[in-house]
Formats: structure tokens, sequence, C-alpha cells
């Protein structure tokens, strides 16, 4: 390893889904946010639901949709700076009666 950013950010991200995924809430002791880390987590949790809905047998299917469109839902809230948008979030929260879940898309 050279010890160049290119090859950091990877194990930090892989580091920060580790902390996110794995470990007990109280873990990290600090606030570790990064925006990137977030969009990388949030993508590969993504991958992994579209993944196991093509594995899935037809009656799970529609669960795992509707888990995949709130993940979808959850990255456009979001945005690009990993910080929630008013704007989008209060969008979503009118959509849920309607829908019965955040509906962006």
């Amino acid at each position: 390893m050279d010890g160049s950013s290119s090859n950091r950010t990877p194990l930090d991200a892989i580091m920060y889904m580790i902390h996110h995924i794995f470990l007990p809430p109280e873990l990290p002791q600090e606030d570790d946010f990064d925006p990137q880390h977030e969009r990388i987590l949030l993508n590969t949790t993504s991958d992994a639901l579209q993944m196991f809905n093509a594995a899935a047998g037809y009656g799970l299917q529609g669960i795992i949709e509707s888990v995949i469109a709130m993940m979808d839902n959850l990255r456009i809230v979001r945005g690009d700076l990993g910080a929630i948008s008013e704007g989008k979030l209060e969008s979503a929260l009118r959509k849920l009666p309607k829908r019965g879940m955040f509906s962006l898309l």
C-alpha cells in the first residue's frame, strides 16, 4: 500500500460501513459522519437489496421493492451533500398518506 488517498478512501468507507451496519449504535464514540461514506453506504445497501430481490421468491419481491424505494428516497432526501433537504423531506411527508410510503420518484 502506497499511502495515497485513493487507497485510504475505500478503507475509510469500509470502516464507516462496518461501524454503521455491524457495531452497536454507541460505537464509534464520536460523530464520524461523512457525506461520501454515507453515499457509499446507501449505494451498497441498495445494490445488496437489488441482488436480494432478484434471488427472492415471488411473494417477497413486493416487500423488498418497498424497502428499495425507501432507500432510493432516502438518497434523494439526503442529497449530494448528505444533509437532509427540508424541501424534499416535506414533499415526501406530504405524499405519505396518499401512497403509504415515501415516494419522490
